[in-house]
């Protein structure tokens, strides 16, 4: 079932062009927080008075893929350019489309295989920064040993899964989680631990 941009934005009025305000209840815009993050009506406004008729998008900072996610749903082409790798996972993650079949199939594939197949920390541990592990340096460290041996195992899960864009969606769910999970607190742009 596909739904329109109207739908997508839930017909919502907005009061300010400049800012994200509201965004976060829009599907699949409340996934992280973004602080640079525009309202997707912005997009829809630029290309309702384009004077010409566009039929394609060029972002080339994509960021969390507003602009290429409001492009898919007005029915223009978006092109996108995204330099961090999650983001840009992120921006695939949100324009791909599902079976749901085999999205369950290969959640649950994840799930059984993270907790069967357990991988052991150790073995990559030497090839992680020295503080991403506790003891780390100082006792400054970003995830307790419990904490990383299971992500590690998901990873590794994630990785067997023959269909590429349910793995990256996982990534992407995987990534989203990480900081609360983590030794990290967040202080504006920063992060420290």
């Amino acid at each position: 079932m596909f739904i329109s941009f109207d739908e997508w934005i839930n017909q919502r009025k907005i009061t300010s062009w400049g800012t994200n305000f509201g965004t976060s209840q829009i599907a699949f815009q409340g996934w992280r927080h973004f602080k640079e993050a525009y309202v997707p009506e912005l997009i829809e406004r630029a290309i309702n008075e384009s004077r010409i008729p566009v039929t394609s998008c060029l972002d080339p900072f994509g960021g969390s893929g507003t602009t290429a996610l409001a492009c898919q749903f007005l029915g223009v082409h978006p092109s996108t350019i995204e330099v961090n790798p999650y983001l840009a996972d992120l921006i695939e993650a949100k324009l791909s489309t599902y079976n749901i079949h085999s999205l369950v199939d290969d959640f649950g594939f994840v799930i059984k295989t993270s907790y069967e197949d357990i991988p052991n920390v150790e073995e990559y541990i030497n090839y992680l920064p020295p503080t991403f592990v506790e003891p780390g340096i100082n006792n400054r460290w970003i995830f307790n040993l419990g904490v990383a041996n299971r992500i590690y195992a998901i990873i590794s899960a994630i990785k067997k899964i023959n269909n590429p864009i349910n793995a990256r969606l996982f990534k992407v769910l995987l990534g989203g989680i990480l900081v609360e999970v983590s030794n990290t607190v967040v202080n504006g742009k920063g992060r420290r631990y």
